[in-house]
């Protein structure tokens, strides 16, 4: 639809939804949030707390590219490309 409108794929805001940059920024602060409640300031990798985080898929991509920009990386897909019921392990 974005294509359609030519609007930029990022910027895209279905009806009563959210574009992927907003759900990019949801998910930043959602990261920041586990990391300031469950991993203390001077962690060693080694004690690193494992946390589950079961969302959608759509989350999934946008959570994925947040990672990567907490990481100095691209950002990835917009394709919603991530499967609901996937499991990753980041």
């Amino acid at each position: 639809m974005a294509r359609q409108l030519k609007i930029d794929v990022r910027k895209y805001k279905p009806e009563g939804g959210e574009s992927h940059d907003e759900v990019l920024a949801r998910a930043m602060k959602f990261i920041v949030k586990v990391c300031d409640k469950y991993i203390p300031p001077n962690f060693k990798a080694a004690e690193t707390p494992k946390i589950l985080v079961v969302t959608h898929g759509g989350f999934i991509s946008e959570f994925l590219n947040a990672c990567r920009v907490f990481t100095g990386r691209a950002l990835g897909t917009t394709s919603d490309s991530a499967n609901n019921g996937g499991i990753y392990i980041v």
